[in-house]
């Protein structure tokens, strides 16, 4: 009788390749429920004799190897498991490489959008404005134009077709980045005086200052998340 002897190692790399989905076209189900996996490991070419698509021919290792396991919810690992006339290896199989496929796809797909954020946060001085200003001193006023374009050009990256590759909570996330840097910019450029030479004054009242530093908060611990993916 064969052993169920997954290693450590490869149910990391089966969860991290599967994206920590079901490998089944199409499934919705979430392979979490309150922080409990209840992903199901199915092997492709069965453990035991009488196992689904048993194959006396391979060994203890290639059996709990990668290449014969699929992470499946358990509404589908029993599905193929009762129908193995249908769910065949070569089926499996396949479904197994597509899925896979597409999970890297996907998070190339998402590393790309990444990459260009960071871009756009190099291109216009994100690094200074927020990380090093508080806009209760003199600043640069150049650094208004820097947030009115780098604000165009993230509401441009998420409207574009690459949006595809995130997540609806990443997606929500730097949409609400973009607003408040919005908000903010609105009462800097407001509430400065503008000096010759390049230099902005702040004017603004004790309460803008204080909504102003809020708002800095919440976006300096966006925008580190994001740039420090990169």
């Amino acid at each position: 009788m064969g052993k169920r002897s997954i290693s450590a190692r490869v149910k990391k790399e089966l969860y991290a390749k599967s994206g920590n989905r079901c490998a089944f076209p199409g499934c919705p189900n979430n392979l979490y429920s309150s922080e409990v996996s209840v992903g199901e490991i199915c092997h492709i070419e069965g453990l035991n004799p009488g196992a689904a698509r048993y194959n006396p021919v391979l060994s203890e290792e290639e059996v709990n190897g990668i290449d014969n396991l699929i992470l499946l919810c358990p509404l589908h690992h029993n599905m193929i498991d009762q129908n193995p006339e249908y769910y065949t290896v070569d089926l499996l199989k396949k479904m197994k490489r597509e899925h896979e496929d597409n999970v890297q796809r996907q998070l190339d797909g998402r590393r790309n959008v990444i990459q260009k954020l960071c871009r756009i946060f190099q291109k216009y001085h994100f690094q200074e404005i927020l990380m090093e200003q508080s806009f209760d001193a003199p600043f640069p006023s150049c650094y208004i134009d820097c947030i009115e374009y780098g604000c165009m050009e993230i509401k441009g990256l998420l409207e574009s077709e690459e949006v595809f590759f995130l997540s609806g909570e990443m997606w929500e996330e730097l949409y609400g980045f973009v607003e408040k840097l919005e908000w903010m910019l609105a009462n800097i450029a407001c509430g400065s005086h503008y000096k010759e030479g390049g230099t902005a004054v702040p004017k603004m009242t004790e309460e803008v200052q204080e909504g102003i530093l809020q708002i800095l908060s919440y976006l300096r611990e966006v925008y580190r998340k994001y740039y420090f993916k990169m």
